[in-house]
Parts: C-alpha cells; sequence; structure tokens
C-alpha cells in the first residue's frame, strides 16, 4: 500500500482497480461480473476507492513520466510534475490517464517555458 492511500487495499479492490485501468468506460454490472462480485458490492468498493483519491493516484503514481504528484485541496484535485519529450508523448498520457477516466472531470495543463529557478535544497538548521 502506498503512503498516501487512506485506504487498505484487498484482493477485490484491487481487481476492481485492474480492470477499470483497462477499461473504465464498463458499465457496472459488466465490471462487476468481470471482478466475480455483486454489481452493489462493485458500485460499493468502487465509490470507496473513488471518494478515497485510489483510482487515480494509484495510476498517476505507475506512469514513468509523472515526475511529482500531489494531492491538493479543496477536493480530490491533483497537480502533476511531468516530463515528457515532444507532445506526442504527452498527448498519449493524457489519452491514458485522464480521457479514459469517467471520474476526471476536469483538466488544466501548463507548460513551462522557462525556469527562472530550481532549487530543491532544504534549509538544515546551523
Amino acid at each position: 500500500m502506498h503512503e498516501s492511500f487512506m485506504i487498505e487495499l484487498d484482493a477485490i479492490d484491487r481487481r476492481l482497480l485492474d480492470l477499470l485501468q483497462a477499461d473504465a468506460s464498463r458499465s457496472n454490472v459488466d465490471l462487476a461480473a468481470a471482478a466475480g462480485v455483486s454489481p452493489a458490492t462493485a458500485l460499493r468498493r468502487v465509490k470507496r476507492l473513488v471518494d478515497g483519491g485510489v483510482a487515480f493516484e494509484a495510476r498517476a503514481l505507475a506512469e514513468e513520466a509523472v515526475q511529482q504528484c500531489y494531492r491538493v485541496s479543496p477536493g480530490p484535485d491533483f497537480v502533476l510534475v511531468l516530463w515528457l519529450p515532444d507532445m506526442p508523448a504527452y498527448d498519449a498520457l493524457v489519452r491514458r490517464l485522464f480521457t479514459q477516466d469517467a471520474n476526471v472531470r476536469n483538466v488544466r495543463a501548463y507548460f513551462a517555458v522557462q525556469r527562472s529557478k530550481f532549487d530543491p535544497r532544504i534549509r538544515l538548521p546551523a
């Protein structure tokens, strides 16, 4: 379990997440059948995963291009810092992470055109 997850993932949760990552557009009835659980169980489990921020966060963390991932307030929103070699790679990532996920409702993208300062050091006490 990743340290930022607030809930424990069991075998059913992992199976549901795996199925959703492969095809987030499937109906709850189809998802339940594929996972081997009742539709009510699938619906309840997926809602719990979404409310916990797991469904999107797990996929973002698995992406090699995601260098940093922050959960920000208010709400279940994220800021991702990405490194991609070109716009076709960015387009492919957008399709994988955002457009195929029914839970992603709004995406804003900002592109750095110049780095004015980068200093990740932490000031240590003297």
